[in-house]
C-alpha cells in the first residue's frame, strides 16, 4: 500500500480535531503499546539483575532505554490531552494523583513490609531509622536518595528494591510542567513553544553526556533531558491531523532520525522519529481493546523489579535463567492484574475512559 493511500485512509478515519474530541482507549492502541513497553523493561531487567547467560540474548534486540523513552512520548500526548479536557486545574491534579499515586504507594508499602520478612531480616528493621527514611523518601518519589532497605537484597548484584521507579518522579515533574506549557501554547505558537522545549532537552542531554563528570550520565536522564520526548508526544497531540496527512514526510523523518541516531551522527531527530513510529502503531493500525483484562501496564512496571529481586535472592535464576524468567513472568502478570483491579481502578473517577464500557 502506498504512503498516499495509507495517509488517505487514516485521515478519513481520524479527521475530527483530536484536541477537541474524546479519545477512548478503544480507539487507539496506547494501552497495548504501554503493556508491551512495560514487558520490554521487565525482560531487559531480568538479565541486568540476574546476569544469567541464558537471558543475555534478550538485550541484543530489546532496549529498556527506548522503551522508557517511548513511555515519555506517550505521556506527552496523553497528559496534555488530559489537561486540555480538564475543566479546572484542580480537576487535572486530582486525575493525575488518582492515576499514579495509589498504586505507587501500595507497591511501596507492600514490598517494604514483605521483603524484610522474605529476606529473614531482623524485625528490628521495621523501627530502624534506615527503614523509616526509606519509606519517607520513596513516598515523595525521591527513590535515588534511599533506594535500599537495610538488610534487603544485600547479596544481589544491585541492592535497590525498585530501581525502575526513577522514571516516576520525572513523570510527576512533567505533570507539574504541563499547565505552564499549555498556557504558553495558548498565548503563543504551539510549534515554537514545543520546539524550544525539544531543543532545550536535546542540548541538556548533549551537555551532560559530554561533561567529564562521574554522575553526568545519571543527570542526563532527568527531566530537562527527557523534555525532547515529552515535547514530541505533545506535538503529535497538537498537530495530529497534519502529522497523519504528511505520510511521506513522516517516513523521511523516521528513517533519517533512526539512521542518524544509531550511526552516532546525531540524536537530534531521534525523539521526533520515535514519536512518529508510536503514532503509527497507536492510530494507523486496528485498535486492540484490553478492557476485559484492564490496563496492566503501570502495575507491571512498578512491581516487576522487586519481584525479580526476590527470585534472584532465592536463587531462581541460578541454574536456569529461562526457568526463573517464566516464574517471574507469571508473578509479574498476576501482580499487575491485582494492582489494576484492587488498587488503580478503584481510585479512578467514574467518568474515566478506563471504566467506561466500550461502545458497541
Amino acid at each position: 500500500m502506498s504512503v498516499q493511500k495509507l495517509s488517505a485512509i487514516v485521515v478519513n478515519y481520524h479527521t475530527p480535531d483530536l484536541t477537541k474530541t474524546y479519545v477512548r482507549s478503544s480507539e487507539n492502541n496506547f494501552d497495548i503499546i504501554r503493556l508491551i513497553l512495560a514487558f520490554i523493561v521487565f525482560l531487559v531487567h531480568s538479565y541486568d539483575l540476574s546476569h544469567s547467560n541464558d537471558l543475555e540474548s534478550l538485550t541484543y534486540f530489546l532496549s529498556s532505554k527506548v522503551a522508557v523513552e517511548s513511555f515519555f512520548v506517550i505521556s506527552g500526548f496523553l497528559i496534555i490531552m488530559s489537561y486540555e479536557r480538564s475543566k479546572t486545574l484542580s480537576s487535572y491534579a486530582r486525575k493525575r494523583i488518582r492515576r499514579i499515586y495509589p498504586a505507587y504507594i501500595a507497591s511501596l508499602l507492600f514490598f517494604a513490609i514483605l521483603l524484610p520478612i522474605i529476606e529473614c531480616t531482623s524485625y528490628g528493621v521495621f523501627t530502624s531509622l534506615g527503614y523509616i527514611k526509606y519509606l519517607a523518601i520513596n513516598a515523595v518519589f525521591l527513590n535515588f536518595i534511599t533506594p535500599s532497605i537495610p538488610g534487603v537484597f544485600e547479596n544481589n548484584l544491585i541492592p535497590a528494591v525498585n530501581g525502575a521507579m526513577w522514571t516516576i518522579k520525572i513523570e510527576v515533574m512533567f505533570y507539574v510542567c504541563v499547565p505552564i506549557v499549555a498556557w504558553l501554547c495558548k498565548r503563543s505558537r504551539p510549534a515554537l513553544i514545543l520546539l524550544l522545549l525539544y531543543i532545550t532537552g536535546f542540548l541538556y542531554s548533549v551537555l551532560m553526556k559530554n561533561l567529564n563528570w562521574t554522575h553526568a550520565a545519571i543527570f542526563a536522564k532527568q527531566l530537562p533531558g527527557q523534555l525532547q520526548f515529552f515535547a514530541s508526544g505533545m506535538a503529535i497531540y497538537y498537530f495530529y491531523d497534519k502529522v497523519i496527512a504528511s505520510g511521506r514526510l513522516c517516513l523521511v523523518v523516521v528513517a533519517l532520525g533512526f539512521s542518524l541516531h544509531y550511526t552516532g551522527v546525531s540524536d537530534m531527530l531521534y525523539p521526533a522519529s520515535l514519536a512518529l513510529v508510536l503514532c503509527f502503531f497507536a492510530f494507523c493500525l486496528p485498535a486492540i481493546n484490553l478492557s476485559k483484562i484492564g490496563d496492566l501496564s503501570y502495575g507491571v512496571y512498578i512491581v516487576h523489579f522487586p519481584i525479580l529481586q526476590v527470585l534472584i535472592s532465592l536463587g531462581m535464576f541460578r541454574y536456569s535463567g529461562w526457568g526463573g524468567l517464566l516464574v517471574a513472568t507469571v508473578l509479574v502478570i498476576f501482580g499487575g492484574y491485582l494492582m489494576w483491579h484492587l488498587v488503580e481502578k478503584r481510585f479512578l473517577f467514574k467518568n474515566s475512559h478506563y471504566l467506561a464500557k466500550p461502545s458497541q
